[in-house]
């Protein structure tokens, strides 16, 4: 028994008040955050916000199980705490804690590897076949949405040699389509592979992405590649 009851059971019922508000408002802001308009004419954002994008990836990590993925998300969405979440899945708040530590170790970014530098005797290649008949079908349907873009340029990146300007080339449909500077300099790079660093060093310095971080990388190793040029044709 406590020493004053009363008070006990007054801050008790304050605390688990301030729980229960935190916990039915966190859905709605971090809902908020994943409610972006389907036609990206509508909005002028061409990033995602940081939290947002911590969200997609926790909900949709392939490299996590379907427990795992279930409760990191009931941790960055549903914000309830360790115990709660140990408490549904009846199991101790120790273990609990630790499969969330395991689960944001597996998927937290490590050294880049870029695509040329891939082993792609690791790529899985009954998941390719099975992209390329998805992508195939959404042809003859005679898509010609963001989505089927998107994956026509991923397929044409699983070739070996790429199609430098086939991709370039969907890129700019992309673009059209979408508006969005991001697109742009994804076909800088293509343009790059396909007509030279200083062609895709022209596209990047056309756009104005200061704030994207990714924009600063790019420019950097187009840089960094005209002046290996340079150095290599004296």
């Amino acid at each position: 028994m406590p020493p004053n009851p009363g008070a006990w059971l007054t801050v008790t019922a304050r605390n688990r008040a301030l729980d229960r508000l935190r916990r039915e408002r966190m859905p709605a802001e971090k809902t908020r955050l994943l409610d972006a308009p389907r036609n990206m004419e509508e909005t002028n954002e061409t990033t995602f916000p940081d939290e947002r994008l911590e969200l997609i990836f926790t909900c949709c990590h392939p490299a996590l199980g379907l427990e795992a993925q279930v409760a990191l998300t009931l941790r960055a969405l549903g914000g309830l705490r360790t115990e709660e979440i140990a408490r549904a899945f009846l199991l101790p708040e120790e273990t609990m804690k630790r499969r969330l530590a395991r689960a944001k170790r597996k998927i937290r970014d490590g050294e880049l590897v870029l695509l040329a530098d891939q082993d792609r005797s690791r790529w899985d290649a009954a998941k390719i076949a099975r992209g390329a008949l998805a992508l195939e079908r959404g042809r003859a349907l005679q898509g010609r949405g963001v989505y089927l873009l998107q994956a026509a340029i991923a397929s044409l990146h699983m070739r070996e040699p790429c199609d430098g300007p086939r991709i370039a080339a969907l890129y700019g449909e992309l673009g059209r389509l979408t508006g969005s500077p991001v697109v742009e300099l994804n076909r800088a790079i293509a343009v790059a592979e396909a007509a030279g660093t200083q062609a895709g060093l022209e596209l990047v310095d056309r756009l104005d992405l200061g704030g994207y971080r990714y924009f600063h990388s790019t420019r950097a190793d187009l840089l960094r590649r005209r002046v290996a040029e340079a150095s290599g044709s004296r």
